[in-house]
């Protein structure tokens, strides 16, 4: 019978301890690729990404909405903490110096590169080395040549000097961090408990449940993390399913509340995923896959999340851009000027035949016309133009329309009369559903103080004006008009704080009699404040007679009225039209009677038929004094005091691509993107003028352009504009990268 036992007891501990090891084994950390129950039931679905949302950290703060488990990581796994509410982990750097380095060129093969760097031995001798690197924008690998190491800045100008001696004149310096690491100066203060760490210790943080979530500094995830500790400080890595990291960089990418285009967003999907899924390993000997910054890709995890945008990325779940039977490098930038530029041209490498020159705009342009019969009447108050909101009240029926075009010049200038005001007062009242009090209008003449109670009174707003109002604001508001009596001060201070009366230039005006025109204008601005019948919407056509006109999301078409006020924006000025034109996509605010608009103003656009206008970037100029430039300048290249600029060579698209720089002590030539790094602009779509001093030397550079990003393949904001106009994302997807086709990745 012991035997018997002592058996039993052998089978239950070893068959226990084989099975333990079995489900440990089963968690291994190298099994991220596959979906399957991740330590406890917790699953990521495949495809999976690691993204780099912190790096070269020294602290890190890490919440969970509710509840995680914080796993020690080495050869095995550790659970040091089952349900932890928040982790702090720190762990110290120390940064000895940094070194510099002289890049020469670069290859998309080490035999390319070792072909190099044997030319440029064999001209300038030094020591080289091949780093192997990524290349942030086109997600490929590249062997790049340099010479160094040098400990100043100044040493290695000095050799960018002579490389350019000897016909080496593409030289650029590289600055590379030099750091260590305190020993055991990696720990976390799991909620209360402190556990201090090896050097090369990494912890898993992962949520208990599949509902629950972790934030770090402030910034919600999906997922779970991977912190790590590297020379140069903690990384955390966020590891997810591909689409849900899409949802958090989408938004981030294409502002759903900014460019609320549905189609759009999904091409912007399409990009976004093409791109993460044809770069997953892409930054592999570093731990992770993409980088969260636009570096990659700009990814903002659940906290960026949005529900137009999440709807994109689900409509679209699992769909790439193929050329040839591969997924393509779907490179996009945010606003292109009005024409992409080829890949090749901005990054060098393969000339891919789907990344070419874009003219962006739409092949066939429709136009819309919108047209009234009414004549396009300006109203003045002295030196204000106050056609907008006389047109408003005419519109609302406050005063008759068709009166309008019999007013004398001098109409709005006379004495507004007890008849008048009576009228007005109740169209007013009828428009904003209140009871018409029964109270007497004023004699006449009727002068501003007096026209100020009425109104008041008409309109109920005695206590508004008895409890909101102080004492203090009365005699700021009124301090340069000492005569007004004290009966008269507090009706005038409350209309004019409120914005409804304006204050006059001269006490004098106050005892005279109010006009018309401000009268009027008082209507108005109290309709707009107190009841704004105006409405913000994007006008999308015209179909059958019909306005087309977008309004929060939903689409609405309405009648235009043969009598329509119209009004155009320009430059912050607007003017009455008898016509609009349209291309579709433009903001408009309208006002509807009866399911008719009476009145429609065209917001202020640029005068151009580009689809990415609606972008701030669409131009700019940008203004640098010549010692400010040659300061920048000199940190790269050893030129000495900067002379001028020369554009040597541009693209399709009109961008520079190659620029010369002229100083003193030399010349440099800068190609490709590097044009736009080396100068601080915002793209290379540029042109330069000069500003001279008394000498005659230039004294400034003033570079006026267009577009922000490369220049190359999906224009975002273009995309926008496309779906504007009723394009399918993959009508747009087929503009920006010609020859490509939408299938399955996964």
């Amino acid at each position: 019978m012991k035997f018997i036992k002592r058996l039993n007891d052998f089978y239950r501990k070893y068959i226990f301890t084989f099975s333990f090891v079995l489900l440990f084994l089963m968690a291994r950390p190298t099994e991220f690729g596959e979906e399957t129950g991740f330590f406890h039931g917790y699953a990521i679905a495949r495809p999976i990404i690691k993204v780099a949302v912190g790096r070269r950290l020294n602290e890190a703060w890490i919440k969970a909405s509710s509840g995680m488990k914080v796993y020690e990581v080495s050869d095995r796994y550790k659970l040091i903490a089952d349900e932890a509410s928040e982790v702090l982990i720190r762990g110290s750097k120390i940064q000895l110096s940094e070194k510099f380095l002289v890049q020469v060129g670069s290859a998309e093969n080490r035999r390319e590169a070792e072909k190099l760097a044997e030319k440029a031995r064999a001209k300038v001798e030094g020591r080289i080395t091949i780093a192997e690197e990524v290349d942030r924008y086109r997600g490929r690998r590249l062997y790049a040549v340099r010479y160094g190491d040098f400990l100043t800045r100044g040493e290695a100008l000095a050799f960018v000097k002579k490389l350019n001696e000897a016909s080496i004149e593409d030289a650029w310096i590289y600055r590379e961090e030099v750091a260590w690491l305190e020993k055991n100066a990696f720990w976390a203060l799991v909620d209360n408990q402190l556990f201090q760490f090896q050097e090369k210790t990494t912890l898993y943080l992962v949520p208990s449940s599949q509902w629950s979530f972790l934030s770090f500094n402030g910034t919600a995830y999906r997922g779970m993390f991977i912190i790590q500790m590297k020379s140069s400080g903690l990384q955390i890595i966020n590891v997810l399913n591909l689409e849900d990291y899409l949802k958090g960089v989408v938004p981030v990418e294409l502002s759903p509340g900014r460019f609320g285009e549905l189609e759009a967003l999904k091409a912007q999907a399409v990009a976004a995923r093409t791109y993460a899924f044809r770069n997953l390993g892409l930054m592999a000997s570093e731990g992770f896959d993409l980088l969260a910054t636009p570096e990659h890709q700009a990814y903002g995890g659940l906290s960026a999340e949005h529900p137009l945008s999440n709807q994109a990325v689900e409509e679209t779940k699992g769909e790439g851009l193929f050329f040839q039977g591969r997924p393509i490098e779907a490179l996009y930038t945010s606003t292109c000027g009005g024409m992409t530029e080829e890949g090749q041209a901005v990054f060098g490498g393969l000339d891919l035949a789907y990344l070419k020159a874009t003219p962006c705009v739409e092949e066939k342009t429709t136009e819309h016309q919108v047209r009234t019969s009414r004549p396009a009447l300006h109203f003045f108050l002295g030196p204000r133009d106050i056609t907008q909101e006389i047109s408003l009240i005419a519109s609302l029926g406050i005063i008759r329309g068709e009166d309008l075009l019999e007013w004398p010049s001098a109409y709005l200038k006379e004495s507004v009369k007890t008849g008048e005001i009576e009228a007005w007062m109740k169209a007013v009242a009828a428009y904003l559903k209140i009871r018409v009090p029964k109270i007497a209008p004023p004699s006449e003449p009727i002068y501003p103080a007096s026209f100020g109670y009425f109104v008041i009174d008409y309109l109920g707003w005695t206590e508004r004006m008895h409890h909101l109002l102080l004492p203090s604001e009365i005699n700021f508001l009124l301090r340069d008009f000492p005569s007004l009596q004290e009966k008269e001060r507090r009706p005038l201070a409350y209309l004019i704080r409120e914005g409804y009366f304006s204050l006059p230039p001269k006490e004098s005006l106050f005892s005279q009699p109010i006009s018309r025109g401000e009268a009027l204008l008082t209507l108005a601005r109290i309709i707009q404040k107190e009841k704004n019948p105006l409405i913000k919407a994007r006008f999308l056509g015209i179909d059958k007679g019909y306005l087309k006109l977008e309004i929060n999301g939903e689409i609405s078409s309405l009648r235009l009225s043969p009598q329509a006020f119209l009004f155009r924006s320009i430059d912050n000025e607007t003017f009455p039209a008898s016509s609009l034109l349209f291309l579709g996509g433009e903001a408009v605010t309208f006002l509807k009677e009866e399911e008719q608009v009476v009145w429609l103003r065209a917001e202020p656009t640029a005068e151009t038929n580009v689809l990415d206008r609606e972008s701030s970037f669409s131009s700019w100029q940008v203004r640098l004094s010549r010692e400010e430039l040659s300061r920048r300048l000199n940190e790269s290249f050893p030129i000495g005091e900067l002379v001028d600029l020369r554009v040597l060579k541009r693209g399709k698209s009109h961008r520079v691509l190659e620029l010369e720089i002229i100083g003193q002590s030399g010349r440099s030539t800068v190609r490709g993107l590097r044009v736009r790094w080396v100068l601080g602009l915002r793209d290379t779509l540029f042109t330069i003028d000069r500003e001279y001093d008394e000498a005659g030397r230039i004294s400034h550079f003033i570079f006026t352009g267009r577009g922000w990003g490369h220049g190359v393949g999906l224009c975002q904001v273009g995309a926008f504009g496309l779906a504007q106009r009723g394009a399918t994302y993959r009508q747009i997807l087929n503009k920006y990268y010609p020859g490509t086709k939408i299938s399955k990745l996964y």
